[in-house]
């Protein structure tokens, strides 16, 4: 397992309020990501390149087993409280934007650069900005 996804591990289990405050200011500080203390993230779940510059809303929601390459956005889009429901075998390439309250589901790709604002359904290849499926997998 990557150093991030050790250290957000941590926080995830932590009950002590400061504790997980270190740690998020740490990840910012140290690998210039912002993945705030309340999310709620799956078991197995890898950031490439130690996670450099991926930013996940803490509303968000990330399965087991899920693939994060660097730079990705996974956010809101302006209104409270909606953000990304990610499932679980998941693979989201560098730099990818998955914007709005949306749902990803399981077993799917999503290709390097893509702005996916739309639901993805499993077993999926989307590519493109906006992001369009252009495979699927069974």
């Amino acid at each position: 397992m990557d150093r991030v996804s050790r250290i957000v591990n941590r926080m995830n289990r932590t009950r002590c309020k400061s504790i997980s405050l270190f740690w998020h200011y740490y990840l910012r500080v140290v690998y210039a990501c912002d993945i705030m203390p309340k999310l709620n993230i799956g078991d197995n779940v890898r950031f490439a390149h130690n996670g450099l510059g991926v930013i996940i809303n803490q509303n968000a929601r990330i399965g087991n087993n899920v693939k994060i390459g660097g730079n990705v956005v996974i956010g809101g889009r302006g209104r409270k409280g909606e953000a990304p429901n990610i499932e679980d075998n998941v693979l989201i390439g560098a730099s990818a934007l998955v914007l709005g309250g949306i749902t990803i589901g399981h077993d799917s790709i999503i290709g390097a650069g893509s702005v996916v604002l739309k639901d993805v359904p499993p077993n999926c290849v989307v590519v493109g900005n906006p992001a369009k499926i252009i495979k699927t997998t069974s």
